[in-house]
């Protein structure tokens, strides 16, 4: 028999079809294989102005429903953070945050200067993704200092804290040295992030990082020591049907992404999976098998959504890669691959607020995102290093990422736990 070997120069083409191909895949125009071309920011911005009033609107109702029945606008659960948005059919709507091993997971440290052997030295430098979050970051950290622009003067947030520190921290605690650590930050808090992540997108930025999700399915509250449950049983007694479901606010992320062509949206996956009373009468989120628990936007086909899995210092084969206990998992309603891509989420390390030498470490897909976001930074660099200062379409940078995962689960090729697989920076590099 004849044996068949793959040249360098076929493995390269392979990938570069698979990079094309996947890329027309992500691209948001199913109709064509070419995408959009160019940054619509009319569009954008005529969006940005409806969404905004449309959040003044469900806002202040929601404010006003809170007063009436007596329940919380914010509240904290075992650091996780809840804040009010709005009220559906009678149903309080949450946000929630989705709370240097990350970068060897990740192989983000091989592209960083005195790494690996593509001598890139990328930090970032002269870059600026966007963060939107539950406030802002510690702007007088010594990790973060002069390097934060806060664009809608709100609180501070221990959690945006620590997701601006994995994006950018300078290092000064080598633990605690961020993915993109010369890079510099554009912040909002995220309330009405609809309408400022399409005019920011109008105005240029490349990437950003989306740490939260509303509340889905069981909800504990430590403050009150009870359940909630915020699926709705005429729908389905059983599990919130709102997991997995391509909804309005799906498609209103998708939007923005498809008229901001150069635009990547990078979404923490959720950590929902297990979330439980103990008692029902509804099934544990996920059910007994832990599939299908994304909540809405994770499940936007335009951007990217992010899983989480415990640090790997060295990836020894897929059964090497374990999937954190908490994190959701898909498919999405329609069948869909989701989440696209895992990276660490566990016990990141990095800075919080207290002291301006104040550090934590915390676990969640909060966390894995903002690692990936630092990665596709990184990658926009390389490609304006290598491209005269050209910018990387957003479904190019997705399209490259996922083609060079390392592959992770007990089956081969891509599925509803880890995606495409654990994140390889060097090698999408």
């Amino acid at each position: 028999m004849k044996k068949f070997t793959i040249t360098q120069q076929q493995n390269r083409l392979f990938l570069f079809i698979s990079i094309f191909v996947l890329s027309a895949l992500f691209s948001g125009m199913p109709q064509s294989i070419m995408a959009q071309q160019a940054t619509n920011k009319a569009a954008l911005l005529q969006f940005a102005q409806k969404k905004k009033a449309e959040s003044e609107i469900k806002k202040a109702e929601a404010l006003a429903f809170a007063k009436a029945n007596n329940i919380p606008v914010t509240y904290i659960n075992d650091s996780v953070f809840y804040e009010l948005q709005e009220i559906v059919n009678g149903v309080p709507q949450y946000y929630k945050t989705n709370t240097l091993g990350g970068a060897i997971t990740s192989r983000v440290d091989k592209i960083w200067p005195s790494g690996g052997c593509l001598g890139l030295s990328l930090t970032g430098l002269n870059e600026t993704p966007g963060l939107w979050d539950a406030g802002k970051p510690m702007l007088t950290h010594q990790e973060l200092t002069g390097r934060i622009t806060n664009n809608d003067g709100a609180a501070e947030s221990d959690h945006s804290t620590l997701t601006a520190s994995i994006l950018i921290a300078s290092g000064i605690d080598a633990n605690a040295k961020g993915m993109a650590y010369e890079a510099q930050i554009d912040s909002w808090d995220w309330t009405n992030d609809e309408s400022e992540m399409a005019t920011a997108a109008a105005a240029g930025l490349e990437v950003s990082n989306h740490s939260y999700g509303y509340g889905r399915g069981w909800e504990y509250n430590s403050t009150t020591s009870t359940w909630s449950w915020y699926g709705n049983s005429s729908i389905d007694a059983n599990e919130d049907y709102l997991f997995g479901f391509y909804d309005s606010y799906t498609q209103d992320w998708d939007q923005v992404a498809y008229d901001a062509p150069n635009y990547l949206i990078v979404k923490s996956a959720g950590n929902d999976k297990g979330d439980y009373n103990g008692t029902g009468p509804q099934e544990p989120d996920g059910g007994v098998d832990g599939y299908d628990c994304l909540p809405q936007h994770s499940v936007a086909k335009n951007i990217l959504t992010v899983g989480g899995i415990v640090e790997l210092k060295k990836y020894e084969g897929p059964e090497s890669v374990v999937l954190a206990s908490y994190s959701s998992c898909g498919p999405t309603e329609d069948g869909r691959i989701k989440p696209d891509i895992v990276t660490k989420s566990n016990h990141v390390y990095g800075a919080t607020n207290g002291a301006v030498d104040a550090y934590t470490a915390s676990s969640g897909t909060s966390f894995s995102a903002p690692l990936t976001t630092g990665a596709a930074t990184l990658l926009q660099q390389h490609y304006g290093n290598t491209h005269a200062g050209a910018t990387m379409r957003a479904s190019t940078v997705k399209a490259v990422m996922l083609a060079t995962t390392d592959e992770a689960g007990e089956n081969p090729g891509p599925d509803y736990r880890f995606g495409w697989g654990l994140l390889n920076a060097e090698a999408a590099a």
